[in-house]
């Protein structure tokens, strides 16, 4: 769960990055069909697919009985990526979000 969440995290970012960037309005006619297939794709698929990876990381963190004392190193690692992630998902659909409006 925790890596099909992160596959599909990475994969969606793929096509919203280059969709918001091409959708910018110097750079494209079509530039608010591009915005809001960037804001759709970032509200209804990659923000679950970061709440399904998470999930499933905190199931594996249970289910192998790490406590918090001496764990591996590629914790930690999770942790400091995972939660910055989710601020810059939130503040990318919201950017996305004043584009649609725009």
């Amino acid at each position: 769960m925790h890596v099909l969440g992160a596959m599909l995290l990475v994969g969606l970012l793929a096509i919203v990055i280059p969709a918001l960037l091409s959708g910018l309005p110097a750079r494209s006619v079509d530039a608010g069909s591009l915005t809001r297939l960037g804001f759709r794709t970032l509200l209804l698929v990659a923000i679950p697919s970061w709440i399904v990876m998470r999930a499933g990381a905190a199931w594996i963190y249970s289910k192998e009985g790490f406590s918090g004392d001496n764990d591996p190193a590629w914790v930690g690692i999770g942790f400091i990526t995972a939660e910055p992630g989710a601020a810059l998902l939130v503040i990318a659909t919201v950017l996305a979000y004043v584009g649609v409006r725009r």
